[in-house]
């Protein structure tokens, strides 16, 4: 664990991990903040600075870091144009 913090008197040090799931695509020179899970599918734009959650399927891009976009699973792209279709 990072031990980059330095306790002040009455206070207590809380080191929080990074959490970074399955199939991430990470732009570069990205920095990304202690306590943040990027979900799993998550596409995080080149020079982002990542300081909350990013959702799984997402794509994050600026300063600091803000969804732009929410992707679709094939699956609910699928059900999507079925139902698009029988519209017709």
């Amino acid at each position: 664990m990072d031990t980059d913090l330095h306790a002040v008197d009455g206070t207590v040090l809380e080191n929080k991990p990074v959490v970074i799931e399955d199939n991430v695509w990470i732009g570069c020179r990205c920095i990304i903040l202690k306590g943040v899970r990027v979900g799993a599918g998550a596409i995080i734009a080149a020079g982002s600075v990542v300081t909350k959650n990013v959702p799984s399927d997402s794509i994050a891009a600026g300063v600091p870091a803000r969804v732009i976009l929410e992707r679709m699973r094939n699956a609910e792209l699928e059900k999507k144009v079925s139902i698009d279709d029988s519209e017709k």
